[in-house]
């Protein structure tokens, strides 16, 4: 029997039919209420049982001086290249990496005072030169590192790389949808009444029977119990009333305490559709609480790496054809610094290359191999920056520490520094978005990248809008599928499990790494991870016979959340 939803004559809210299924329940809990509220949902029923992954081991442990006499050639000094080159290099094997930019990193990217961002895009070449003023930077590809991403906290430690907590949400960030387009409401509203109103519509469905086939009368009065502490409802009538949790009308002193804010009625919240607006995005395992970010730039750890590396990394060295033995592999490319030709051999190679532009090289890898690699694009994904000549999102009126405000709007999100609070100035990022908008964005030169994020920004705060505040000189951007070498943001395979698969083992002594393979793309914990697999598999301590997955990684929920 399915559910209907007449209106209640009332006080507006929607009343429930019975016969509702407790497999439907939680179906709507999660499409209204978000995760949490089937978490304890599912708690109080008795129904949900802990489960903890297994935990990390470590990084490999290879047998001291088992690479002795080994020579191995890494394409790319991206996080996973230099993890790569510092493990089997502990193990004795003769690394050498050989990358095509300038620099290392790959799209570990931080942009100071004088860094230059490149792009290309077959119609000419864009060049920006980052102009913030004294210790400010911006992250321009990852920008955040959850806390059960225990490798790259691992190299954090090992390297002395210091740490601060990144803010992944406020209550005070902010929600805009497209019907109110300079009207933005705070999380903590969204959220709350949200809550409020499920909690009163289900409260009422439990007390008149309509549960009574799916519930014990002790499931349905912990139910009860649990609803009016997760919707904060009034005790005596159980409605939803309006919770302190959204916040104040008016500062409390002391003559006057906190009065609840009128709420936003279910119906409103219904036809704004905040939850598709990233309402949960910090529910997702990979976003919840406690984040970090380097102090100083997620530079830190690509340079605090690469300092273990001395004479390791030859830049500017772009790779042109490769060609793989039974026992060796050959690659030829080209030394943009010295202009000339060059010729490089070794027992193994671990390539980085991001999969769509290895397979445009001079190549000899197996049908089977190469065909796997065509299952792979590349994700579009863009970020601006702006210098902030006022830390307006903090003053009284917004009250903004950190978080990611989303906005209905090509630019989707606004972020605010987790660090340098009450300075004089400081950097946001203007805009990050992905994939068809990223594109679109892409394919605009920076002055009207700027534009379209100064735009979409005045949506939240009129201050973008001002050019003393936020000056057109002080912005930047990027879009990652421009920039020369790396094709995009992250790696998308799609549903495609099976070529997924295939890359995960080598083709004779040829090996792929990065977060392309791992279950983790677009994620710093994903090129380690795959470094180490890789690194294993060298070693000989991993077996490196072919192993079908299930099913590729959820991409785009593990870089954009659940919408």
């Amino acid at each position: 029997m399915r559910l209907a939803i007449p209106q209640s004559k009332s006080h507006g809210m929607p009343a429930l039919s019975p016969g509702l299924s407790r497999r439907q329940l939680l179906l709507r809990l999660g499409v209204i209420g978000g995760p949490s509220l089937v978490y304890e949902s599912l708690a109080a029923l008795g129904v949900l049982t802990s489960t903890v992954s297994s935990a990390w081991a470590g990084p490999p442990k290879l047998p001291a001086n088992s690479g002795r006499g080994r020579r191995v050639l890494i394409l790319g000094a991206g996080i996973a290249g230099l993890t790569a080159a510092y493990e089997l290099g502990k193990a004795g094997f003769d690394c050498q990496i050989l990358e095509a930019q300038g620099r290392v990193g790959g799209r570990n990217l931080t942009v100071r005072c004088g860094t230059r961002i490149r792009e290309s895009d077959g119609r000419g070449v864009i060049e920006q030169v980052c102009s913030f003023g004294t210790d400010l930077y911006a992250n321009m590809g990852p920008g955040r590192i959850p806390y059960h991403h225990r490798r790259v906290l691992h190299y954090c430690q090992e390297f002395n790389v210091p740490l601060e907590v990144f803010i992944m949400n406020s209550g005070a960030n902010l929600l805009q949808t497209g019907s109110r387009p300079r009207d933005a409401r705070t999380f903590r509203q969204v959220k709350y009444d949200t809550q409020g109103h499920i909690a009163e519509l289900l409260c009422k469905a439990a007390s008149s029977g309509f549960l009574d086939d799916e519930l014990s009368p002790s499931e349905i009065e912990s139910l009860k119990a649990l609803l009016e502490r997760f919707g904060d409802l009034d005790l005596l009538s159980g409605r939803y009333l309006g919770s302190s949790r959204v916040g104040c009308v008016a500062d409390p002193d002391v003559y006057t305490t906190c009065e609840n804010p009128e709420p936003v009625s279910l119906s409103v919240l219904l036809g704004e559709q905040y939850w598709r607006q990233s309402l949960y995005a910090a529910d997702e395992y990979e976003w919840q609480s406690t984040m970090f970010q380097p102090t100083g730039g997620m530079d830190r750890i690509v340079d605090r790496m690469a300092s273990r590396l001395c004479g390791v990394v030859q830049d500017c060295a772009e790779i042109q054809q490769i060609s793989v033995e039974s026992d060796s592999v050959t690659v030829l490319g080209y030394d943009h610094r010295n202009r000339q030709s060059f010729r490089r051999c070794a027992d193994y190679c671990i390539s980085t290359i991001p999969l769509p532009l290895l397979r445009g090289l001079a190549n000899n890898f197996h049908p089977d191999f190469l065909a796997a690699m065509h299952a792979c694009t590349f994700a579009a994904t863009c970020k601006v920056a702006w210098q902030a000549n006022s830390r307006f999102w903090e003053d009284d009126r917004n009250q903004i520490y950190g978080g990611i405000s989303y906005v209905d709007d090509d630019i989707r999100q606004i972020w605010y520094p987790s660090n340098d609070f009450h300075s004089g100035n400081g950097v946001l990022i203007g805009a990050y978005n992905t994939y068809s908008q990223a594109e679109a964005m892409g394919r605009l030169d920076s002055c009207d990248r700027l534009a379209l994020a100064r735009s979409g920004g005045a949506k939240l705060h009129q201050e973008i809008a001002d050019e003393r505040i936020i000056p057109q000189r002080h912005g930047l951007s990027i879009a990652w599928q421009n920039v020369p070498f790396q094709n995009g943001g992250w790696a998308d395979w799609g549903s495609d499990h099976q070529s997924f698969s295939v890359m995960l083992s080598p083709d004779r002594r040829f090996f792929v790494a990065g977060d392309q393979v791992s279950t983790l793309p677009g994620w710093q914990e994903g090129a380690m991870m795959s470094a180490h697999h890789v690194v294993e598999q060298i070693a000989g301590v991993r077996p490196t016979g072919r192993r079908l997955l299930e099913r590729a990684p959820d991409v785009r929920r593990l870089v954009e959340g659940l919408f």
